[in-house]
């Protein structure tokens, strides 16, 4: 095998044999010296792979995954492992001018929606105080599933559901009243406050 000045290998020159699954690395378990690293780092400093090495790189690559244990052993291998300043710059200066293509984000989302996010809880969450469950049109207020599935129907943009102990977490349907309408359900809080009776013909559910 032919080698230049530096002990590389002369490219285009083959080793004569191809290294097989299942076969043991010479290297396995060895570790180049603080020295070695550093000839190496400065023999490939500044070299770039060509457009055609690249794209053979992606053609090997293509369609390859991992199998739970190397993902395990990877992690292990890199845990604490911290980028150095130059290292991030070099990331930084990469990325400059690089635009993601619409698919490429297509599939970024899809990746990361649902039981997929680092910020899935469950299918629950919380807005203003109220909770909301994950439905297939999207997050839905638990008080007005509550109400839909109590009355076997959906219920209109218009309907609005009150709690009546005022508590936005207490979904227990005997603490729940329907109104037809918004300006309805203004005008309960309204006769409440004045202690007035309450006009029960504004109520399409009530559990008083």
């Amino acid at each position: 095998m032919d080698r230049d000045k530096n002990g590389r290998f002369i490219k285009g020159h083959s080793l004569g044999v191809r290294f097989q699954k299942g076969c043991i690395s010479w290297m396995k378990g060895k570790h180049p010296s603080k020295e070695v690293i550093e000839k190496i780092r400065q023999a490939n400093l500044g070299s770039k792979h060509s457009e055609e090495t690249k794209r053979k790189i992606g053609l090997a690559h293509k369609g390859f995954k991992h199998s739970v244990e190397s993902k395990l052993k990877i992690s292990k291998a890199r845990k604490g492992i911290k980028f150095t300043d130059r290292h991030i710059e070099n990331l930084s200066k990469s990325h400059i001018g690089k635009q993601l293509s619409e698919t490429t984000k297509q599939k970024q989302s899809e990746a990361l929606k649902g039981s997929k996010s680092y910020l899935w809880r469950g299918g629950v969450t919380e807005a203003n105080g109220y909770v909301l469950l994950l439905r297939e049109r999207g997050y839905v207020l638990e008080h007005r599933i509550v109400m839909e599935e109590f009355l076997g129907r959906e219920l209109t943009k218009y309907e609005v559901v009150h709690h009546i102990n005022f508590d936005k977490k207490d979904n227990r349907i005997e603490n729940l009243m329907l109104f037809a309408t918004q300006s309805e359900h203004m005008k309960f809080h309204n006769n409440k406050v004045r202690g007035k009776l309450i006009d029960e013909s504004c109520l399409l559910h009530n559990n008083i």
